[in-house]
């Protein structure tokens, strides 16, 4: 095993040297930040709020098994639409800037 993470670790830098690959990676990472900075100020709100995540569910109507997918990870088939309707049930407004980034407003 631990031959395996020295070659996985000499790929990557190997990769690291390719300048379309680390603005790839910027960009995945980019991604991946903004859509954790949505879940937590859902969940935030979610807690603060008092709401069950089948409470919320309703509010955004959408299925509840939505709302758990979200809340614990299992985003790869996430939609953008039930995303926006969580956070709108919960009066969150999310908002992406193509040109300076994505980010979320939350809004009382």
């Amino acid at each position: 095993m631990a031959s395996n993470v020295a070659g996985a670790k000499r790929y990557f830098a190997r990769q690291s040297e390719n300048s379309e690959y680390r603005a790839e990676y910027a960009r995945a990472k980019a991604e991946i930040d903004f859509i954790d900075s949505v879940v937590r100020e859902i969940e935030s709100r979610r807690s603060h709020l008092g709401l069950s995540e089948a409470e919320l569910a309703q509010r955004a109507g959408v299925p509840a098994r939505s709302v758990r997918g979200l809340l614990v990870a299992r985003r790869s088939a996430l939609r953008l639409r039930t995303v926006a309707a969580v956070a709108a049930a919960l009066g969150i407004a999310v908002r992406v800037d193509h040109e300076t980034n994505a980010h979320v407003v939350a809004v009382s």
